[in-house]
């Protein structure tokens, strides 16, 4: 009965997601914020060093890789749960991703698929693991912000663009491997 109950939910979040992520763009521009292609020039707009690009693109894998296995463990979701939630976010990111740019969205993929795979791997519900990966996760982002945007770009991060920099820098560091390998 509970496996039952367990798989039936699953499919629902499953059948959610992607409505969810297709009606993002709607909600997102209905509360003032910008999405697609005018989202990710803004977030391109404080990344414009070389340097500080290659930080982000080198980094921010490892720090999704961190926070996708310390938040879920400082909630104590048990492994499925946990995996559940990584998996929608991922789903998340591609069906929305796929709506801009498909080649984009490919590169996105094949990039967060080790991060995924690893967080499904070292998953624990226990406060060892959720201190470690959001440590790991917040000193990669501080050194990506601090090395990155003091040393390398003449503008800082906007405070105010927090939300776009976690729906959009995953987008902008695809692209941008894809312009370094041609």
């Amino acid at each position: 009965m509970f496996c039952e109950n367990f798989l039936k939910q699953v499919s629902n979040w499953y059948l959610v997601m992607p409505f969810f992520a297709m009606m993002f763009p709607y909600i997102m521009n209905s509360c003032g914020f910008v999405t697609g292609a005018a989202a990710i020039e803004y977030y391109g707009e404080v990344h414009q060093d070389d340097r500080n690009k290659l930080i982000h693109m080198v980094m921010l894998p490892f720090a999704g890789f961190g926070y996708s296995l310390g938040i879920p463990a400082l909630f104590r979701l048990n492994y499925d749960n946990a995996a559940l939630s990584r998996n929608l976010l991922y789903m998340f990111y591609i069906i929305h991703y796929a709506s801009i740019d498909i080649v984009v969205t490919f590169w996105f993929a094949v990039i967060y698929f080790i991060p995924l795979y690893l967080s499904h791997i070292y998953y624990r519900p226990c406060w060892q693991i959720a201190v470690k990966g959001i440590t790991a996760g917040s000193v990669l982002l501080l050194t990506m912000e601090l090395i990155g945007h003091s040393v390398f770009e003449i503008q800082n991060s906007r405070p105010e663009g927090v939300i776009n920099a976690i729906v959009y820098s995953h987008y902008f560091i695809s692209d941008e491997w894809i312009k370094l390998l041609r």
